[in-house]
């Protein structure tokens, strides 16, 4: 990875190969190979050493599905602290193995009808995809070892944007939840940050610093980001999906979305369903 990344997710990651190396958060992490491990994508992340060959495999959770998950406390609590969970051993490498592959195959061949409409099968293979997820990280909830920092990396930014320091990290990391659990609703910045008890334009700056847009951006990425989910994963009628995604207006909503993706909602979803 050439430079951090920082997204608004619960990722997995699993390496069957060799084991690899991470700044997070100006700290050095070596995952192990054949573990899987998960993090929250917010802390700004990058790997700065692979040995391997082999591909590996990466998941992302959006935030709010995760929450939904109502793991335990301590465990959210961990991974929104910024700490990085891990399977306890390598039990479940194997299977963990088949069950990344299986994803990967499920969603690249899931069957369409001729017209590119989302059928049955569709939907059943990426909700099981889903649920599977979902049953595999609260297993992983029960055994978990925190992966510590074996050295101090705080000289090793290159790449990284502007320093966010750890008491704005606090911030940032209540108004992603907020906006998280929030989404849907008619929410503007003024009301995030009233909500997380600081000022707008404050909370638009530590924005910028984190992810190099504003709260609105974040706000509209998230919303989209659940609008597509579903277009995929259920056959909802996309006026339905619009409104409970937080959007007003359809024909707002509409030309957003062509200006993000090119197409329209049910362009998208013929796209992906073949």
């Amino acid at each position: 990875m050439p430079r951090f990344d920082r997204h608004n997710e619960i990722e997995l990651n699993f390496f069957p190969g060799s084991s690899v190396t991470y700044l997070m958060s100006g700290r050095v992490i070596r995952v192990p190979s054949r573990r899987l491990v998960a993090f929250w994508g917010l802390i700004p992340h990058q790997i700065i050493q692979f040995d391997g060959n082999d591909e590996y495999y990466v998941c992302t959770i959006p935030l709010s599905l995760f929450l939904d998950w109502h793991l335990p406390e301590h465990v959210q609590q961990a991974l929104l602290g910024g700490r990085m969970l891990a399977a306890d051993s390598n039990t479940y490498s194997a299977f963990d193995e088949m069950l990344l592959r299986q994803w990967q195959i499920d969603l690249r061949t899931i069957p369409a009808d001729q017209t590119g409409k989302l059928t049955p099968d569709f939907i059943s293979i990426t909700q099981t995809v889903l649920l599977e997820m979902r049953a595999r990280v609260t297993r992983m909830s029960r055994h978990f070892l925190l992966i510590r920092h074996e050295e101090d990396g705080k000289n090793c930014h290159s790449g990284r944007r502007k320093n966010v320091y750890s008491n704005e990290v606090d911030i940032v990391s209540e108004l992603a939840i907020f906006i998280a659990q929030n989404y849907m609703n008619p929410i503007k910045a003024v009301d995030i940050g009233r909500q997380v008890g600081v000022h707008p334009d404050y909370a638009n700056v530590l924005f910028r610093k984190a992810f190099g847009c504003t709260l609105h951006s974040y706000l509209v990425q998230e919303r989209f980001s659940h609008v597509e989910r579903l277009l995929i994963t259920t056959d909802r009628p996309i006026t339905d999906i619009a409104f409970s995604c937080g959007f007003n207006t359809i024909s707002s909503f509409n030309a957003t979305f062509l200006q993000i993706h090119g197409c329209t909602p049910r362009e998208y979803r013929a796209q992906m369903a073949t």
